[in-house]
């Protein structure tokens, strides 16, 4: 909060944006009780947009990353954001590109279904040409539907 103040930033109204990991990080801190951890309103983050994320972690148990990140069945549970929805939470795009593997897309579909069933504002962005890796290349172009998705989240 104090840090925001000094660069200018409203720390009582954000909005955030994360992209693959970043976007797991995103929804896991949609679900932090800000009040009690850091002192500040609970709707502290007024606006999200989760890009290609990850939510459910348990597919990783069988994928051939296991060996070296050795995810246990608790930290499966801990650690997916789809079994840590909010009760409050911001209105939130999940936006996924057309050219992912299915299991992104799946994921980003069930988590935004997830979202929406707790009663929460969310909407869906399909980037049909988009691929995992350059999904983010509408950050440079102010023209984009992305750049002027998030800008749109930003305003509000």
């Amino acid at each position: 909060k104090e840090n925001g103040r000094s660069h200018g930033v409203d720390a009582t109204s954000l909005t955030i944006s994360g992209h693959s990991a970043g976007a797991h990080l995103l929804t896991m801190a949609l679900s932090t009780d800000w009040e009690e951890t850091f002192g500040l309103k609970q709707e502290v983050i007024t606006g999200a947009c989760a890009i290609s994320g990850i939510y459910d972690l348990t597919p990783l148990l069988y994928s051939y990353l296991q060996p070296q990140i050795q995810l246990s069945w608790g930290d499966v549970a801990h650690l997916s954001p789809i079994r840590h929805i909010p009760d409050k939470g911001p209105a939130l795009t999940v936006v996924s590109g057309g050219k992912e593997s299915n299991e992104f897309i799946r994921q980003s579909q069930e988590f935004l279904s997830a979202w929406r069933q707790h009663g929460l504002k969310g909407d869906w962005l399909n980037l049909s040409k988009a691929n995992h890796f350059n999904i983010l290349d509408g950050f440079e172009d102010p023209g984009s539907v992305l750049f002027k998705t998030i800008t749109n989240i930003a305003r509000h």
